[in-house]
């Protein structure tokens, strides 16, 4: 219960996708502390986009070779909708989210500070586009145009 988020997790159950607590690290141990950052918060990103593209894959030679099931079929494919659809989220550059901390690796002090500093406001943002539904439709439309890519 450590890394859960209510309001994250309230908005997943009533939109599809939603936030935890992100899991603290600690940047001491890397021998180059950008690159490591980078590779922490993008290696989530890119896991959820292989297993999304995976899965949609497989779902595909099943149904096409092998006379799947459209049921098997529609849960394959929004299994890897899904997976898809967290990728891209975790795209939006704004905490919680994972995109945050690979921008930040990249932003001067003095832009770190700002952004930091409208942390709250870019949240509010974030949930005002949620609730209105860009955010959504933009991950929708991005994830289909991926998962169409194997289907």
């Amino acid at each position: 219960l450590k890394h859960l988020d209510f309001l994250g997790f309230f908005i997943a159950i009533m939109y599809g996708f939603g936030w935890g607590n992100p899991v603290p690290i600690s940047t001491f141990s890397y021998k180059d502390r950008k690159k490591g950052v980078v590779l922490t918060y993008t290696t989530p990103i890119i896991i959820n986009l292989i297993v999304g593209l995976i899965i949609g894959f497989i779902a595909k030679l099943l149904f096409q070779l092998y006379g799947f099931s459209q049921y098997g079929y529609a849960i394959l494919k929004g299994l890897a909708y899904s997976n898809i659809s967290v990728a891209v989220f975790n795209l939006i550059p704004i905490y919680p989210l994972s995109a945050h901390a690979i921008l930040e690796v990249f932003l001067s002090p003095r832009n770190k500070i700002t952004y930091t500093n409208i942390r709250s406001f870019l949240q509010l943002l974030l949930l005002i586009l949620i609730f209105l539904g860009p955010a959504a439709t933009v991950v929708n439309m991005v994830s289909n145009f991926i998962l169409g890519l194997v289907l």
